[in-house]
């Protein structure tokens, strides 16, 4: 459950993120390319702003569980490169002080979020 929670909260649009066999295949592959798109944002973010890489193994052990074989390589690393592409461009834009301060909050909130124990049932 707590994994279902931070995947919604990591991606903009509400998809359900537990594959089921109500899922249909359309519905796993965008909520798993958010998912990695929102793990390659997080690797981008801990690289520029020198943080540990705490967020994004929390976010990556949640795409291996989930989202295990969806996605082609092809798909990745296009995902990757239009987000890398995308973050470095506004790291430039910013500089690097007011891109961390603004991600890092952003970051931290996120972290704390993935961090807390899951609800008892």
């Amino acid at each position: 459950m707590k994994y279902i929670l931070l995947l919604m909260l990591l991606i903009s649009t509400t998809v359900c993120a537990e594959p089921s066999e109500k899922m249909t295949f359309d519905t796993s592959k965008q909520a798993c390319t958010q998912l990695f798109q929102s793990l390659a944002t997080n690797i981008g973010v801990e690289g520029f702003c020198k943080l540990e890489s705490k967020l994004s193994n929390k976010i990556k052990f949640m795409y291996k569980k989930v989202c295990n074989q969806i996605l082609t390589e092809a798909e990745i690393k296009q995902s990757a490169d239009i987000v890398m592409s995308k973050l470095t461009e506004t790291h430039q834009q910013m500089g690097e002080d007011k891109f961390c301060k603004q991600y890092v909050l952003e970051y931290d909130i996120l972290l704390r979020m993935a961090s807390q124990p899951a609800e008892p049932k």
